[in-house]
């Protein structure tokens, strides 16, 4: 019932009261008419809505920040009577979604033999400019009488889920050094490497390769002395620590520290993975987010994916999830922090960490572009640590911002992957 449909009730009630009080006949006939109006209209309205079905066509469930998630949906009229002024529309939390529009439906007809039903089909392209996770559906057809007393409504299909993922920036001026081995003098810390790679294949066993790199199922089935080879690879990886303490975040909305940050770490892993690097991703939101490191397209979509969901919402300072995540973490991975904390706790402990390894990297979003805290005493404990960082301000592109290392500092010594390292 609309606000159209009270002010004929309300005649019609008066007309009535008026016919029982009075026996005037002009009560009665406009008691008749009214309530004749009121039955044909809803009844109009009823047989708008008869015979209809609803198709929704969505080509990925996925978008991205700046792109566009599209999708196509027809309504089908298997009833001989044309459908007319049918209004759809689609139930969204995703903003700017506003699927939907009037439709005239022509009734079914014969096509070779065959009823074929009448259709009309509306393509719906709406740009993503928040990442996050987002109900759409279901469509919803509504129906009106040609007086307008009646809006009748009925709903199709079934709500889906759509993920948009944060926007990623080129940052191929990422300066990527070349990874370092331990020494081959150090026969123990050499002996405790091999031992912790994985061995990705057996080859023939040649001279100077060690007895205990023999590997004995392959030798007895071969008959003859194989070794196993292994990737080094698999150990040198990437960890993407991500701050999401909700005390150290400014701004609001998509102009945040927290969604900047979260563009950065989508940046470099889209960046690392690309190059075939094992990247991890870990932050402390609502809960704790723990992507184990992996390489490929199918690792870009599980960080993506976290990223897309993760809240600012955490109260674990980043210098305490760095020294309870630290065991997850080997002495031959990189550790990539990015915060907007102007705590100099978390710079402290990642220096603490850069004199046992060399892949540590702190990139700072500096909080004062969203009127937060002054960046500059941070900085200059970040330049004092001596490790690299990088500092990323509001307004200036990604490509840029991750391109140039801050002041006294060499820059990032991420490590490559060599292709495969043979023991000897």
């Amino acid at each position: 019932m609309t606000r159209h449909t009270i002010a004929p009730l309300v005649v019609l009630m008066t007309t009535v009261f008026g016919a029982l009080v009075t026996s005037l006949d002009v009560f009665f006939r406009m008691s008749y008419v009214l309530a004749l109006a009121l039955v044909t209209s809803y009844i109009l309205a009823r047989l708008n809505l008869h015979g209809l079905s609803v198709k929704v066509i969505k080509p990925n469930s996925r978008a991205q920040v700046g792109g566009y998630f599209e999708e196509e949906i027809t309504v089908f009229n298997s009833g001989r009577m044309p459908r007319v002024r049918l209004e759809v529309k689609e139930s969204s939390d995703l903003p700017g979604h506003n699927a939907g529009g009037v439709v005239n439906l022509p009734g079914r007809r014969k096509q070779g033999g065959l009823l074929v039903p009448g259709q009309r089909s509306l393509r719906v392209r709406t740009l993503c400019s928040r990442r996050g996770v987002f109900i759409v559906g279901p469509v919803k057809l509504a129906s009106s009488d040609p007086l307008g007393f009646f809006r009748l409504e009925r709903s199709f299909g079934r709500q889906d889920w759509i993920t948009v993922w944060p926007a990623t920036a080129d940052i191929s001026g990422l300066r990527v050094a070349s990874m370092e081995f331990p020494g081959e003098k150090n026969a123990r810390n050499l002996s405790s490497y091999y031992t912790a790679l994985e061995a990705s294949s057996v080859r023939e066993y040649v001279q100077g390769d060690g007895i205990n790199k023999i590997h004995w199922p392959s030798t007895a089935h071969h008959r003859k002395l194989m070794v196993k080879e292994f990737d080094a690879g698999r150990l040198a990886r990437v960890w993407l620590l991500l701050d999401m303490e909700r005390r150290v975040q400014a701004g609001y909305g998509a102009e945040a520290t927290d969604e900047l940050a979260i563009s950065v770490a989508a940046s470099i892993a889209n960046r690392l993975l690309g190059m075939d690097m094992p990247v991890g991703l870990i932050s402390y939101g609502g809960s704790r987010c723990f992507v184990p490191a992996h390489r490929g397209n199918t690792q870009l979509t599980q960080i993506l994916n976290a990223l897309a969901s993760l809240k600012a919402e955490g109260k674990e300072r980043l210098d305490r999830v760095i020294l309870e995540e630290q065991k997850a973490i080997s002495r031959y991975d990189t550790i990539v922090a990015i915060s907007p904390s102007t705590d100099n706790a978390w710079v402290r402990v990642l220096g603490d960490m850069s004199v046992r390894r060399e892949g540590v990297c702190a990139v700072l979003v500096d909080p004062s572009d969203f009127g937060g805290m002054d960046a500059t005493p941070c900085l200059n404990e970040l330049t004092r640590q001596g490790f690299p960082y990088y500092l990323v301000k509001r307004g200036r592109p990604l490509s840029a911002s991750l391109s140039t290392p801050g002041t006294g500092s060499a820059g990032p010594r991420l490590r490559d992957q060599p292709d495969r390292m043979e023991a000897r």
